[in-house]
């Protein structure tokens, strides 16, 4: 499985699957060369619209063993799939612009 979200927006939940790729779709250009090709591979982002559009580039460019997942994150959450929970990196703010981290680092 290969998380595209940005970490600042994947960090706090991430799904608990043995081998997940954290490969953010913003820097997929950058780094096409660390994605498996001999691999069956599941897109996942937030709620399924980035990874559509990572798996038509992907598959324009040869790869052929590949799905997008509808719904993202949101959905493997509220369908009650496994996730990691790392309360340090959760975040809050009133809308996309303000957010910051919820919890004070005490360390």
């Amino acid at each position: 499985m290969v998380d595209l979200r940005p970490d600042w927006e994947g960090a706090f939940k991430r799904p608990d699957v043995p081998e997940l790729m954290l490969l953010p779709y913003t820097e997929i250009d950058q780094h096409i060369n660390l994605v498996p090709r001999d691999r069956f591979l599941i897109l996942g982002d937030c709620v399924g619209l980035r990874s559509k559009e990572v798996l038509i580039k992907l598959i324009n460019l040869g790869f052929t063993n590949i799905v997008s997942m509808a719904g993202g994150f949101v959905d493997w959450e509220r369908d009650g799939l496994p996730i990691v929970v790392d309360m340090q990196e959760r975040l809050t703010g009133s809308c996309m612009c303000q957010l910051k981290p919820r919890e004070k680092n005490k360390g």
